[in-house]
């Protein structure tokens, strides 16, 4: 191909295009999903294809959705009750109090309509540093969300 042609070719882009996290471009959009949530990594998925994602492990771990109501749990999934209102200062020492006594569970995030503290705007950060596995509920998983989607490979 010759080097005038090359020149004008381009590849769409976002409108502000900054990769994060090796995966996040412009406003939060992930390119690609990942194919577990592991410690460090959480993702996101709706809450149907979360049961069938947990259905389809070999040993489905413990898992507690940290939301406002109990009418918000999932199936099968324990209750860790959150405050949206909460302190900003109370949300770290709450899930690391939480995370000493069930070590070995999941922490499922309800995302939906600020059902959740967001920590002065940390909770991103916060949910990343956690020593457990966490996925987050989201209503839709093709809107800009802070983690990637959780995308079971087949």
């Amino acid at each position: 191909m010759p080097d005038d042609e090359r020149q004008i070719r381009t590849a769409p882009s976002a409108i502000r295009a900054e990769v994060i996290d090796g995966g996040a471009v412009g406003e939060r959009y992930w390119l690609h999903g990942q194919p577990m949530p592991m410690v460090g990594r959480p993702c996101t998925c709706t809450a149907e294809k979360l049961l069938l994602q947990l259905a389809n492990l070999p040993s489905p771990p413990s898992t507690w959705c940290w939301t406002d109501r109990a009418e918000n749990i999932l199936e099968g999934m324990h209750w860790f009750r959150s405050d949206p209102n909460a302190h900003a200062a109370s949300v770290v020492p709450e899930l690391d109090s939480w995370l000493l006594q069930n070590p070995n569970s999941w922490l499922i995030v309800d995302g939906r309509k600020n059902r959740i503290p967001d920590a002065d705007g940390r909770l991103e950060e916060i949910l990343r540093d956690l020593s457990t596995t966490v996925v987050m509920i989201v209503d839709e998983t093709n809107q800009a969300h802070p983690f990637p989607p959780w995308e079971f490979p087949l």
